[in-house]
């Protein structure tokens, strides 16, 4: 089976389960979601919201270098 298809039968089966094997399935990979896990500092989504702002009102960005 296909990666893509095993991902979206477990998204499908995620919305139909039950509590007790929802908390089960979260227990086997709950180590793996908090490494994975982003947690973005204040200051930077700061910064974002500011070059969004900028952006939105117009404002020149820089082209992505390839």
């Amino acid at each position: 089976m296909k990666t893509a298809t095993i991902k979206e039968e477990l998204h499908n089966y995620l919305e139909i389960a039950d509590d007790k094997k929802l908390k089960a399935i979260y227990v086997m990979v709950e180590g793996e979601i908090r490494e994975n896990s982003i947690e973005y500092t204040e200051d930077f989504k700061e910064e974002l919201d500011n070059r969004l702002e900028h952006y939105l009102k117009g404002g020149k960005m820089v082209p992505r270098q390839k």
